[in-house]
């Protein structure tokens, strides 16, 4: 796909991955294929579950597209404070 300033299309897989190699840069893990089961914040950051596995962190980058109404019902956030737009 060809990025087109006139239009706003651009080639969202680059984007993303350009986004994903920066964060990397900086030191954050990139997971994919890691489906989020629960999640959680509290004082030290935020945890994730995925089948039985648990991730603690700082801080959270999340890209979920679609699924992004679904991390905010886990998280509690859905309260209606909150819009995926």
């Amino acid at each position: 796909m060809a990025d087109s300033p006139e239009t706003g299309v651009i080639d969202f897989a680059a984007v993303t991955a350009a986004y994903a190699d920066a964060f990397a840069e900086l030191g954050g893990t990139v997971r994919l294929a890691w489906p989020v089961t629960a999640l959680a914040s509290d004082a030290a950051g935020w945890r994730l579950e995925s089948h039985g596995r648990t991730l603690r962190a700082r801080g959270l980058v999340a890209c979920a597209g679609l699924g992004s109404d679904r991390l905010l019902r886990l998280a509690g956030a859905a309260d209606g404070a909150h819009r995926i737009v």
